[in-house]
């Protein structure tokens, strides 16, 4: 058997999903050492990606930017909610409304609050 041809290919990561694959086919003639030839061929591949690939320090794998942590559900107590509205509604002094500001703040309730200290106000 005669080896006539030597091909080699590899598949270079670019980023994440994304390769780049480069090969060579090299025809040998009567004379030439196998070994040397194939490790040829793949020196080439390896320049050429490397030589066509500027932005890639060799090796490294392009980093697509980091999505941002995504914000936790908000769990709401809806008891609790209910609870500080109609505290808020049954308030009868400006007094007993400051206290309950940070509920207000805490369930989205500050519209109400602030009809409500309108209403009292008067």
């Amino acid at each position: 058997m005669k080896v006539k041809t030597i091909s080699y290919a590899k598949v270079f990561p670019l980023a994440a999903y994304v390769n780049e694959k480069i090969g060579v086919e090299i025809e040998l003639d009567d004379n030439d050492n196998y070994d040397k030839t194939f490790l040829t061929a793949k020196n080439l591949v390896e320049k050429f990606h490397k030589d066509n690939n500027p932005q890639l320090e060799y090796g490294e794998i392009i980093k697509f930017p980091q999505q941002p942590e995504p914000t936790p559900l908000k769990i709401i107590d809806y008891k609790a909610k209910e609870n500080a509205e109609k505290q808020i509604d049954n308030a009868t002094t400006l007094e007993d409304l400051d206290l309950l500001i940070a509920d207000a703040a805490k369930y989205n309730l500050v519209s109400q609050f602030n009809e409500k200290k309108k209403q009292l106000s008067q």
